[in-house]
Order: structure tokens, then C-alpha cells, then sequence
């Protein structure tokens, strides 16, 4: 009878045991085999996550309620493809030479498509046993590339087709996690004179930023000889902080000191090392005390990126009369 089990071929006996009116010549049993027309279902799994560089690894195997018969082959096609990682340049294609078969099992010659660099896969069960469900058929690895670029994590697609049977899970979706650290730095004014607003910038050092990576960062400005509200504006307002051109700034408050920032590259590329990205300025205030040279700090920290140079100490230069220019910021002692 016909049935959709795959189970392999099985045999039943024919014996004649007595006759009527007639002698048995023979009465060894004769053998029949039926040849199961079913194939197993299979099933791709694998990796979720991997490094860069790092290797990824999968396997087909039956599905648990099929088996493999003995001497019985299976035909399929292995093939990786970009999702949002670029195929040979994030990660390697599919090579033949890293699939292996499992024991007992015998790889057929695998070819590899030219164009599409997809696998074609036959694998028999030369084992002698009949292979049980959930058994591994083949196993194999996928590579990715290391890069000094700190983005998003990336991911790409792993998909078995089949010519000869039906097919189980059939993609498993991989996730290339970035290991590439941020790094910031803070350069700006050494030295203004009262009266006038200092002025700074946090940019990339040494290594770029991927498009739609984001980096925090906390800014603060602290008094060395220089009095906090009264020589400078510690207060940082939001609308003090200037995004670089493609780049989007989130803070935590739209006044605050320390004051936290989010930058995010919207720009649709990636950016190049020693781009920047950010600008901002402190203002001084003007005395009528003459009082030599003041300093103070402004300082970057982030939980997210590494700080190559995270300090810049501002000297304010003593302006010792009450200037004339209107934009200056006038404290007047009492």
C-alpha cells in the first residue's frame, strides 16, 4: 500500500504450505522486497551568533520521525547570502572543501555553482545500519572577516534547498557581532579671554564609525583655579551641542551639567577616522578684578567607546577692564 512514511524498503514472504490435489515442489519462501518511495525530511540549523573574525558552524540532519536506508542518497543545495553583512566582504561564501559528512556517510563529489557559489550536496549512507531520525547528514562552517570599522551588527543568510526531498527548517538567519570599539577624543580651546566662549570638539581617533552605530559620551566642565558660575557657565544646554553633518544628537536633558550624549551616524556611509562628531562652547564671564590667569577642565567619559584623550585645560586670560564688546558675559563682583 502506498503511504507517505519514509521508512525504507521492507520485505514481506510468500510461502505455500500445502496444496490440494497437487504436490508442493518448492516451498522455500519467496521474498519480495518493497522499495520505499518516500524521502526523509531534512533540516538546517545553526549558528545565531558569531564574531569578527570568527566561524560560524551548521549541520543537516534528518528530521526525528525519518530515517536514512541503507545505501539510500540525498541530493541538496547549500548556499550562503547577504542580509545586511555583504557577502566577501563581511563574510566568505560557502566553501565545498568545509562541508563534511557525518560517519558511515559518504560526500558524492560536491559541486559548486560558479555564479551563485551555491553547493550542491549528495550524501549516501554507506554505513551499513539504517541511519535513525535526527541524525547528522553533513556538517560544515562559514567564515567572517575581521575589520577595524565599528558598526551595527550585521547579519547573513544560510539556506538549504533540496532536489530530492522535502525540507524541514530550511534558513537559519546568522548575526555577525561587532567587536570593534569607538574611540573618542576631545580637543579645543587652551586658552580665551574673558568674556568670550571656549570652544571644543569630540572626534574619532584612530578608527571610524559604521553607519547607524551609536556612542555615548558624558561632557563635563569642572574649575581648576577658575570658580564654576562665576569665572565660566558650567551649565551645558542642549542647544549649546552642535551634531557634525549627517549625525544625530540625543541628550539626556536640555540643561544639564554633566550633560549625556548620544551620537548616531545617519549620514548613510561610514565614517573615516578623525571625522568629528560633535561641537560645543562654554562662555566666560568678564570681572572688573584684575587676577591673573584662571583654568579650568572640560572632561569626556563614555560607557561605550574607549577616550584616547578625554581632557582639555582652558586658561582664561585676565581682561582687567569692563570691555566694550556687548556680546561679552559682565559679572560684576556685589
Amino acid at each position: 500500500t502506498q503511504d507517505t512514511l519514509n521508512e525504507g524498503d521492507e520485505n514481506f514472504a510468500v510461502t505455500i504450505t500445502a496444496a490440494r490435489d497437487a504436490t508442493v515442489a518448492n516451498a522455500a519462501p519467496f521474498l519480495t522486497t518493497i522499495a520505499d518511495d518516500d524521502q526523509p525530511i531534512i533540516r538546517l540549523s545553526g549558528s545565531s551568533k558569531v564574531g569578527e573574525p570568527g566561524t560560524a558552524s551548521y549541520s543537516v540532519r534528518l528530521a526525528a520521525a525519518d530515517i536514512l536506508a541503507i545505501g539510500q542518497a540525498l541530493t541538496f543545495v547549500l548556499d550562503t547570502t547577504s542580509g545586511t553583512a555583504s557577502e566577501g566582504l563581511d563574510f566568505f561564501p560557502l566553501f565545498a572543501s568545509a562541508i563534511k559528512a557525518s560517519n558511515g556517510l559518504t560526500l558524492l563529489s560536491p559541486s559548486t555553482d560558479p555564479n551563485s557559489q551555491a553547493v550542491t550536496v549528495t550524501v549516501r549512507n554507506d554505513s551499513g545500519v539504517a541511519l535513525p531520525g535526527g541524525s547528522e547528514l553533513v556538517s560544515f562552517t562559514v567564515m567572517t572577516r575581521g575589520d577595524f570599522m565599528p558598526e551595527s551588527d550585521e547579519t547573513f543568510l544560510v539556506n538549504l534547498t533540496s532536489a530530492t526531498g522535502p525540507l524541514g527548517d530550511a534558513t537559519v538567519t546568522t548575526t555577525i557581532q561587532d567587536d570593534d570599539e569607538v574611540v573618542l577624543k576631545l580637543a579645543g580651546s587652551v586658552g580665551v579671554v574673558e568674556g568670550s566662549r571656549a570652544s571644543y570638539g569630540v572626534y574619532l581617533d584612530g578608527r571610524g564609525l559604521g553607519n547607524g552605530r551609536k556612542v555615548t559620551l558624558t561632557i563635563d566642565a569642572t574649575g581648576i583655579t577658575a570658580t564654576e558660575g562665576v569665572d565660566f557657565l558650567k551649565q551645558l544646554l542642549a542647544a549649546q551641542l552642535t551634531a557634525a553633518a549627517g549625525l544625530t544628537l540625543t541628550v539626556s536633558l536640555p540643561t544639564r551639567t554633566p550633560q549625556t550624549v548620544t551620537v548616531t551616524n545617519t549620514s548613510g556611509s561610514d565614517l573615516a577616522p578623525g571625522s568629528a562628531l560633535l561641537s560645543f562652547s562654554i562662555p566666560t564671564t568678564v570681572d572688573l578684578t584684575s587676577e591673573g590667569n584662571e583654568t579650568f577642565a572640560v572632561n569626556i567619559i563614555s560607557s561605550t567607546a574607549r577616550i584616547s584623550s578625554g581632557t582639555v585645560t582652558t586658561a582664561i586670560s585676565d581682561y582687567g577692564t569692563t570691555p566694550s564688546n556687548p556680546g561679552f558675559i559682565v559679572n560684576t563682583p556685589g
